[in-house]
């Protein structure tokens, strides 16, 4: 297998400002506030994420909170930040259900006590809304007028109180019921400059604890409303802070990177006392949030670097004091489902989709791979040349794409943003991108979740908010069919030939024949979210790939499993259970083989059939132009064989060449004679793969410039 990789395209990792656990039992999900304006939703028993919101330039996350409607039955995820509203989430199509402007600028905090929600805001003042009238309902109600200047933390405390900390070195208390001020509490001040209070937080019902721009974490007694305990466990400004449910253990973060624990000693005497520090991060900590549900899981972490941190706490003082805490789980700080490419196989054409535009790049002739060894008979790298950058007209409000695709002979594109889908005709040679203006109201003004082209002739679209399937004819410009079997948003599109799959985040997958336009079967694909789909290259089979690391083979044309395939399932020790698989593909040339990707890693699945080769445990495998060699992990079962490919880092696409356009032209064959070298005997290199990655030296330009300790 010859593999040509391409680090073409600068993503950027997607930085974390804001985490809320859910305390729902039956439903665990973690929202997540992006740097880009999305809004995630992770399971928190896969730790895999479940949905996302699109991206928006000009939305600022900055704090959640959650509300159980006790009279809906339902539980509702509000947001605030730095964009001046106070936004309800959907939490099934993750759209914004009602957005109200808060009234006095930017939002910092944000919690909920009681039916309301309070806000700490930019000009001093402290702003409630009503939560009553059931989901959707966000009202304004009143203000508390507490300083001159901005608010940066609130905390409420009982069902009356609430604490807000501003950019005047001061923390006051508040009466919700009253709208006066009960005391002001002063913290310390730097040489020249006021301390930002940048965070507050609640300790069960007999302390409230403060984090500041010097570094201290301080622990407040809230009746009378003095300092009980200082901590000067940082370096720089403590961001965030998040205290366990029960309140006797507290947990800060900041510019430093790094996250200290601090614990209420037990016994006669209620102390805090200061366990350890962890430095998991690399870049400011903005956000550290405690789960209430399973106190397995502990707490997650994220900041400016992007990667969403899980962690779990050693069960002792003791424990923890030595540093014996479990390791976190890591997740990757790209998104899978916003940061995505495409290969126009018949044109040598790749789309990458980025933010708030696409980029069309035309792939060169790649360099010859300098070893052979093992399964992965080469590596090569792949230049290319930026044809062209396409904004859509959302553009201009801040918008971010949220789907996109390419036709297989490259000369149609498709992208949708918040507003809606658009179609444009390509002309490379004149350089020239034409949209289609008579294209369908009804697709103008759907967006997308995802889009593929089926062939030429065929758009599908899988619908944001009614869960449909769309198959709109590029020729006519119009809609052709319509699905709506799915009973959640569609998430995943997968076309071969006549038939076309889509996985929706609820865990349904259907199957529709686009000759006869008709729904086919439903899929069972077993527990678990599907994460990726893909059809064999040489077969009427769907292979559908779970949140659990399952593998389901469909036989499409007998509308059942597949006999000839075993229930598969990615072994431990070759993949962590949180990492994600993004993408599966067949190999053209290889009936039994399957590849297998994520952000961090490349997969190989061989099915067994008879006696297989002796291999050694691990080969290294080095390439032109790479900075580190590539080691493949080979591990043996009944009825295949895995291969994990080490070394390869930030895949974010990855795509099985077709040889008979990309073989011949593209890649010199070992049998052919090189100037200057011997001819060697020639090898028939069965499948080709093009990955598209982001080279780490991209990814770490791309973060703010890290505290030095």
């Amino acid at each position: 297998m010859e593999v040509l990789r391409t680090r073409l395209c600068e993503w950027e990792p997607i930085g974390i400002d804001a985490l809320a656990f859910s305390p729902h039992k039956e439903e665990p999900r973690l929202a997540v506030g992006r740097a880009s304006g999305a809004v995630e939703l992770w399971d928190t028993t896969t730790w895999h994420l479940h949905s996302s919101s699109q991206g928006h330039e000009r939305r600022s996350i900055r704090d959640f909170a959650w509300f159980e409607d006790e009279d809906e039955g339902c539980w509702r995820l509000i947001s605030a930040g730095l964009h001046k509203d106070i936004t309800e989430w959907d939490l099934n199509s993750l759209q914004a259900k009602v957005s109200v402007p808060s009234g006095g600028g930017a939002v910092w905090a944000l919690r909920v006590q009681g039916n309301r929600a309070i806000a700490a805001c930019d000009d001093g003042s402290v702003r409630v809304f009503s939560l009553k009238g059931g989901p959707g309902s966000v009202f304004y109600q009143r203000q508390l007028k507490v300083s001159a200047n901005r608010l940066l933390s609130i905390t409420e405390f009982d069902d009356n109180f609430v604490f807000a900390g501003g950019s005047d070195s001061q923390i006051s208390k508040w009466s919700l019921d009253t709208g006066t001020c009960e005391a002001r509490m002063q913290v310390e001040k730097g040489h020249k400059a006021d301390t930002l209070v940048w965070a507050l937080v609640r300790l069960g019902s007999s302390a409230i604890a403060s984090g500041d721009s010097l570094g201290l974490v301080q622990v407040w007694d809230p009746l009378v409303c003095t300092v009980l305990h200082r901590f000067e466990s940082h370096q720089a400004d403590v961001l965030t802070l998040a205290a366990s449910p029960k309140g006797d253990i507290l947990l800060s973060g900041g510019i430093d990177a790094q996250i200290c624990t601090f614990a209420l000693q037990p016994g006669g005497e209620e102390r805090w006392m200061f366990v350890n520090s962890e430095f998991c991060h690399t870049h400011d900590i903005r956000s550290i949030a405690f789960d209430s549900v399973d106190a397995t899981r502990s707490f997650a972490s994220g900041g400016a670097c992007g990667r969403l941190h899980f962690h779990a706490l050693a069960k002792t003082i003791k424990k923890r004091k030595h540093g014996l805490n479990p390791l976190p789980i890591t997740c990757s700080s790209f998104s899978p489902l916003f940061q995505s490419a495409t290969v126009a196989q018949g044109s040598r054409l790749l789309l990458c989709q980025r933010k708030e535009h696409l980029e069309l790049w035309y792939l060169k002739q790649p360099r010859l791979p300098s070893s052979l060894s093992g399964d992965l008979e080469g590596l090569a790298s792949l230049e290319g040349e930026l044809a062209m950058r396409i904004a859509l007209s959302g553009a201009e409000e801040g918008q971010h794409i949220c789907a996109s695709a390419l036709s297989p002979s490259g000369d149609v594109l498709a992208a949708s943003d918040a507003t809606g889908s658009r179609l444009f005709r390509l002309n490379l040679e004149e350089l020239e991108v034409r949209r289609e203006e008579k294209l369908s109201s009804e697709v103008r003004k759907t967006p997308a979740r995802a889009m593929l082209f089926c062939g030429t002739k065929l758009l599908a679209l899988a619908t944001w908010s009614t869960n449909e399937v769309l198959l709109v004819d590029v020729a006519q410009l119009s809609v052709v069919a319509r699905f709506t079997q799915h009973n959640a948003p569609v998430s995943q599109l997968a076309a071969s030939g006549e038939w076309l799959a889509s996985a929706d985040v609820a865990g349904g997958v259907h199957i529709f024949n686009l000759d006869s336009l008709e729904h086919h079967t439903k899929v069972p694909s077993g527990q678990g979210t599907p994460t990726a789909l893909a059809f064999h290259a040489q077969r009427s089979q769907l292979i559908v790939v779970t949140s659990l690391h399952t593998l389901v083979v469909f036989d499409v044309e007998a509308q059942a499993l597949a006999t000839t395939a075993p229930q598969l399932e990615v072994p431990e020790g070759m993949l962590e259970p949180h990492v994600r698989i993004c993408g599966v593909a067949s190999p053209l040339g290889s009936p039994v083989k399957l590849l297998l990707w994520g952000h961090s890693f490349m997969l190989g699945l061989e099915l067994r059939q008879g006696k297989l080769s002796d291999e050694k445990a691990a080969t290294n495998v080095s390439g032109d132009a790479m900075d580190n060699d590539v080691t493949v992990v080979v591990q043996d079962q009944d009825e295949c064989r895995w291969r994990r490919y080490d070394g390869m880092q930030h895949i974010l696409a990855l795509c099985m060449l077709d040889e008979s356009q990309w073989g011949a032209t593209l890649l010199r064959r070992d049998s052919e004679p090189r100037p200057g070298k011997r001819q060697k005997c020639g090898r028939h290199i069965q499948a080709m793969v093009l990955t598209l990655e982001v080279a780490p030296e991209a990814a770490e330009r791309a973060l703010p410039v890290a505290f030095e300790r």
